[in-house]
């Protein structure tokens, strides 16, 4: 969807959303008979379908949608920010706009969020794989650097559909598990981190030690080593395809001298691949 299309007004886009999945409002989100919902991404019906198949949501989420986190950013903006948020236009794309606020995690301080103003679900959102979406892996990087303490060993992270409570979009800000941190700098040192993207693809998911997994002491995640932070939802996407996205997660963390290296995993890495990033944090439960 390009960039228009995604900012038009929120009732038209309502609309449009309820159109094409099929959902009936009168019928209290029934189905239509023989219809069944519409693939995600794609606009078009199966028609193929038996009756009474349930709808699908509509994997970006609607403007009427009843989340709470949702409803804590929808409609702020940088005057009127509503409770608990900072609200800025994104650097390089002013029209959007992004929220920072608390989270919601026994993490004081080192516990915050990067939420975008529009709506978007989370990672399996196809209009955070577009090239029009705002780089929020960039600011959400500045944005850690400014609130959380200075001496804090930075990690974004944000989890996959098939893990996370809450179903808008948000990039956690907090302070890395120093073990998990230490073995990716040793593994770079071994020749085991390749540089780009690419190396996702090219090298060995790698076993990072991770707090308070009741299961596995380590989990496997593939890890690249960048200069640059570029859109990681359109990167990873084009490394692991449209229909493998909602069980993934991203996180990204410091590397020693400049740069940073990115993760990611799914739980359908064999023996110890993770479709969270909570495994990560310091503060993890």
């Amino acid at each position: 969807m390009d960039e228009i299309a995604h900012r038009q007004p929120r009732m038209a886009r309502t609309l449009l959303a309820l159109a094409t999945v099929g959902v009936v409002a009168l019928t209290g989100g029934g189905v239509v008979a023989g219809v069944a919902a519409a693939a995600p991404g794609t606009g078009s019906l199966d028609l193929g379908a038996p009756l009474g198949t349930p709808q699908v949501t509509e994997p970006c989420g609607l403007d009427t949608d009843s989340d709470g986190l949702w409803l804590k950013v929808k409609d702020a903006t940088v005057k009127t920010p509503k409770a608990g948020n900072r609200v800025e236009p994104v650097p390089t794309q002013p029209t959007r706009l992004y929220a920072v606020r608390n989270g919601n995690d026994p993490g004081g301080p080192e516990d915050k969020l990067l939420l975008p103003v529009d709506r978007v679900a989370g990672i399996e959102c196809h209009l955070a794989w577009s090239t029009s979406f705002p780089n929020l892996w960039s600011v959400a990087w500045t944005e850690a650097k400014k609130e959380l303490p200075a001496n804090a060993d930075v990690v974004l992270g944000i989890n996959s559909q098939t893990t996370r409570r809450l179903h808008q979009m948000h990039i956690h800000m907090t302070r890395v598990y120093a073990p998990a941190r230490q073995a990716i700098i040793a593994a770079d040192k071994a020749g085991k981190v390749g540089s780009g993207i690419s190396a996702w693809k090219t090298h060995d998911p790698i076993a990072i030690p991770v707090k308070k997994d009741p299961t596995l002491k380590e989990r496997l995640f593939r890890v690249a080593r960048v200069s640059s932070l570029p859109n990681l939802f359109e990167s990873l996407e084009k490394t692991v395809g449209a229909a493998a996205m909602p069980n993934q997660m991203i996180a990204v963390i410091g590397a020693p001298g400049g740069g940073y290296y990115v993760l990611s995993s799914d739980s359908g890495i064999p023996h110890g691949g993770t479709s969270t990033t909570d495994h990560l944090f310091a503060f993890a439960r």
